[in-house]
């Protein structure tokens, strides 16, 4: 006599087998492990493509620096905005910390808090100093007297 599973019961044994094989797939930490680690990549990515515009607009302060002295302070806020994104991605550590799924996951939040208040600084220093050229008057090249 050859015993029979119904295909039901066999699909639940393979069902049961694979998430025994691949615990990480369904366990909620390591979801949440995986969620955070993507999320502090995207923060990241999009305030690192910002990193030029920090330049240029360091670059444009600096052209009107014998027309106004005023451009110091936006040219300083824009490089304490660029160093903490460096300052973050030097003491970033990607691979797992504390040896534990729950500790690697404090960690990614906190890094994440992180990542996100740097984003927020090169945000407000780019605005701050757009909105300030803006206001300004081109200098006629190579003189202190703006052109009018």
């Amino acid at each position: 006599m050859t015993c029979r599973i119904p295909l039901s019961i066999s699909a639940f044994v393979l069902l049961a087998a694979t998430l025994f094989v691949f615990p990480g797939c369904t366990d909620p930490l390591s979801r949440e492990n995986d969620a955070l680690r993507q999320e502090i990549i995207v923060v990241h990515d999009e305030a690192m493509e910002k990193i030029g515009l920090i330049y240029e607009l360091q670059k444009e302060l600096k052209a009107q620096a014998s027309c106004s002295g005023a451009y110091e302070a936006y040219v300083n806020a824009l490089a304490q905005a660029d160093e903490s994104m460096f300052a973050w991605m030097r003491q970033y550590r990607t691979l797992a910390v504390d040896g534990d799924l729950a500790g690697d996951n404090r960690y990614r939040r906190e890094q994440l808090e992180q990542i996100r208040a740097v984003q927020q600084l090169m945000e407000e220093a780019i605005g701050q100093a757009q909105r300030y050229l803006e206001t300004q008057i081109p200098c006629k090249a190579g003189g202190t007297t703006p052109v009018r």
